[in-house]
């Protein structure tokens, strides 16, 4: 998936990723594995990102959060020095809450590994307008930006994140990317790795065709047809689709 991904950091040390999903670590830990094939000098620990949920904490109660962040980064360095990568935060728990001193202690704690780290940060589905507070926190540590990166919205980028994930002809790749984006209950990275991997099962010599995905979108028990409440590949007849023939 490295090909897909340009000039991610332009220059920033943190990244807000808007990616209109609410569940984002799936994506994220991808994103990071990339990127870690992108720029291998950036990385050097047990896995390219460490990922937490940085649950809310209210004032003058006892804040675990940076303590279970150390934990992680300590574990991720293995018997290496320090640990070198992308450290992931999901704020979402923190939009309302910005001027806490719990927030601007982990922000802190970050700008001051900054050397060794970058950041991702991410708030779930919310987009930029209910995020710039938590920019404007950031901002105080960190040098932020902001990526767009709405994989079930942007057509082309989603064939690309299946056309790296399993080996599968374009054609194949169009019609499963309209299928899921036509689906929203769908649009969750965790969800479309098992529907590749239930396709990938039955495909003939290991490669998804126009024909295997027809069939797939037809098949009552198959995971997307339990999702949609219906086969995404009949009309409401209940008649298959017409097969597709590759090109």
């Amino acid at each position: 998936m490295d090909h897909w991904i340009k000039d991610f950091w332009k220059g920033k040390d943190a990244v807000f990723l808007i990616t209109a999903m609410k569940e984002n670590e799936r994506l994220t830990r991808d994103l990071a594995r990339a990127l870690s094939h992108q720029e291998p000098a950036l990385f050097d620990g047990l896995a390219p990102a460490v990922y937490q949920k940085l649950l809310y904490c209210a004032p003058f109660e006892p804040f675990q959060g940076l303590r279970q962040l150390e934990l992680q980064l300590r574990n991720a360095t293995g018997l290496r020095a320090c640990y070198r990568g992308i450290v992931a935060l999901d704020l979402s728990e923190w939009v309302g809450h910005e001027q806490e001193e719990y927030l601007h202690i982990t922000l802190k704690y970050l700008h001051d590994h900054r050397h060794l780290w970058k950041c991702i940060f991410l708030a779930g589905n919310r987009d930029l307008p209910q995020i710039t507070p938590l920019l404007q926190a950031a901002a105080q540590y960190l040098q932020p930006g902001v990526q767009r990166f709405c994989l079930f919205r942007d057509m082309p980028l989603l064939a690309q994140y299946i056309q790296a994930s399993i080996n599968i002809t374009p054609k194949a790749c169009s019609m499963l990317a309209k299928s899921l984006q036509d689906i929203p209950g769908a649009q969750n990275c965790a969800i479309l790795e098992q529907v590749l991997g239930e396709l990938i099962s039955k495909a003939a010599n290991g490669k998804v065709t126009s024909q295997d995905v027809t069939a797939y979108l037809a098949d009552d028990d198959a995971l997307l047809s339990l999702i949609h409440g219906q086969a995404p590949g009949r009309t409401e007849a209940g008649r298959c689709l017409p097969d597709s023939r590759e090109v």
